[in-house]
């Protein structure tokens, strides 16, 4: 429950909800205001969130892009700033950690242990600004203020300046991130986009002749199905706004080539079923296969 919630259903009567929070009677509006939020634990706690997908996992998207070798920087940065895009507009952070995840556990515990220190950060520093992502940051930090019936006693003014130290920590944290991603990404070359072998190209990408960067959504599918023995092999296929979702048939007949050969950020297996992180094209990717299946079963019963 966040604190708009919180002072919206005690808005006719706010004082006297902070009075039997706290025992005490004849509190002044400021007084009251304060036992209201601090009352409510959560909201501090979301915090550490929008400063790791608002501000961390930017800068981390930002060092690893920079720390490509300049060659293949234009080849690969679309990756990388394209995950970082979705970070701080939706507040969805797969996007930048399926990259590292699986490929650099280094990375990966640097990450746990500054977003620990970020959500550790949101209960020594005032900001109690409650949110998912950039876009919705914006939102409630410019047009939501609380209720109006307390706005003559100098509580906008408080949401600013929670809201600057906000902006302020996710930025320190952003530069914190580039650094370190930058540093360790040119030190260990961990096998992220952008450090693959070139020998890790198979017969598959060859037979298909692409010729251009970034590869066209159908001959990205046909690949993905290929990778997946064929369509006969699927089983079940669906997507979430990231991933797209497969159960096959055969596990045997599965090449997992699908970061080389598709573009996807990472992949999880979990017995038949495998979970590939295509960031939005996910669902695109799930709706041509789909139809590639629907046309294969009409061509069989003819």
């Amino acid at each position: 429950m966040s604190w708009i919630t919180v002072l919206g259903n005690v808005k006719s009567g706010w004082t006297d909800y902070a009075a039997n929070h706290s025992n005490v009677s004849g509190l002044s509006m400021q007084q009251a205001y304060e036992i209201v939020l601090d009352s409510v634990v959560p909201v501090r706690f979301k915090v550490g969130q929008m400063i790791t997908s608002s501000g961390s996992l930017v800068g981390a998207g930002l060092g690893m892009a920079f720390a490509i070798p300049k060659e293949k920087r234009a080849k690969y940065s679309s990756i990388y700033f394209s995950g970082l895009a979705a970070c701080l507009l939706t507040g969805v952070t797969e996007p930048i950690e399926f990259i590292f995840m699986f490929s650099a556990p280094l990375l990966y515990v640097l990450h746990a242990v500054l977003t620990g220190i970020a959500f550790g950060i949101s209960d020594f520093i005032p900001m109690r600004i409650h949110a998912f992502g950039g876009i919705e940051t914006l939102v409630k930090y410019l047009f939501v203020f609380g209720p109006t019936s307390i706005t003559g006693i100098g509580i906008k003014g408080i949401l600013w300046i929670q809201g600057l130290w906000l902006l302020l920590v996710t930025i320190a944290f952003g530069g914190i991130y580039f650094v370190v991603f930058y540093f360790f990404t040119k030190k260990t070359k961990p096998a992220i986009p952008g450090f693959t072998n070139d020998e890790l190209i198979t017969n598959i990408e060859e037979k298909q002749e692409v010729k251009e960067k970034t590869i066209k959504t159908d001959k990205t599918v046909k690949a993905i199905i290929d990778l997946l023995g064929g369509l006969d092999n699927l089983e079940n296929i669906d997507a979430c706004m990231t991933r797209l979702r497969v159960k096959v048939k055969d596990k045997t007949k599965v090449e997992n080539k699908f970061k080389e050969l598709t573009g996807a950020v990472g992949v999880l297996n979990k017995g038949s079923s495998l979970q590939i992180v295509y960031d939005p094209k996910a669902d695109i990717y799930k709706g041509e296969i789909l139809e590639l299946l629907e046309r294969n079963k009409n061509a069989k019963t003819k």
